[in-house]
């Protein structure tokens, strides 16, 4: 089961990664899928909080961030 996570990660890491791209490009590309990967359900937490806080135009802000997150990897899927 371990080598599985561990297979799903990989392949998640190595999107739009090619074969014959160097280690740093590699690295460039992989960080720009783990960022949004991280923050964007960080985003829609603190969304949510301040849509129970009644604080609607403040919620809009990491909302319109998670949206464009998850806009942002099926694109690069």
């Amino acid at each position: 089961m371990l080598q599985e996570k561990k297979s799903f990660f990989e392949i998640i890491l190595n999107i739009g990664a090619c074969n014959d791209d160097s280690e740093a490009l590699r690295l460039k590309k992989s960080s720009l899928i783990i960022v949004p990967l991280i923050i964007g359900p960080a985003a829609f937490i603190w969304g949510i909080l301040y849509v129970f806080l009644d604080q609607y135009l403040s919620a809009s802000i990491p909302l319109s961030l998670f949206l464009i997150y998850g806009i942002f990897i099926p694109v690069k899927i």
